[in-house]
């Protein structure tokens, strides 16, 4: 059984793949989060996920995006609890120099 600190660092890292090719909706994220993988299966809440998302983004791993037809394509925003719905969710240079380092200091390390 994991820890406390096992289980968030596997929720954001599951986060982090989860947005690592494109812009993704918190409906997306929530579907994705969750996943079986080498006999184990992630289950995390619907309140886990937001608040983990939010400290991503606050962290700068994560950014919140609005997408326009018209420049500026994306702009970036800060969203919180009731606005998650609004926003695209992507991957950050930060999140991904994680992602390539994984095995290095974790989140901490960056």
């Amino acid at each position: 059984m994991e820890n406390g600190d096992e289980r968030q660092a596997n929720l954001n890292r599951r986060m982090l793949e989860v947005t690592q090719y494109d812009f993704e909706t918190i409906d997306s994220i929530l579907n994705g989060a969750s996943r079986f993988d080498a006999g184990t299966l992630w289950l995390w809440s619907v309140c886990e996920i937001k608040t983990a998302l939010l400290t991503l983004v606050m962290d700068g791993l994560l950014a919140a995006c609005i997408i326009h037809a018209e420049p500026p394509y994306v702009t970036t925003a800060v969203p919180n609890l009731d606005t998650l719905e609004r926003y695209w969710f992507t991957i950050t240079d930060r999140s991904v120099q994680f992602l390539q380092h994984e095995g290095s200091g974790g989140l901490d390390g960056l």
